[in-house]
């Protein structure tokens, strides 16, 4: 993964991969990322998201 991504941890469901703009430490905030929930159980699928409108 490039250096210029940052992934962040939300819980123990939750994973966002994108970019910092403002180091905080927060990806959602700079709304360019990739989010990645994982699968609730054996049938409930994972989820993904793209949020771009900060990119």
């Amino acid at each position: 993964m490039s250096d210029d991504f940052t992934s962040e941890e939300q819980g123990i469901a939750d994973i966002f991969i994108g970019y910092d703009s403002n180091s905080d430490g927060d990806v959602q905030d700079d709304n360019c990322y990739f989010k990645y929930t994982q699968a609730a159980s054996a049938t409930v699928p994972p989820v993904y998201e793209v949020v771009n409108s900060g990119c």
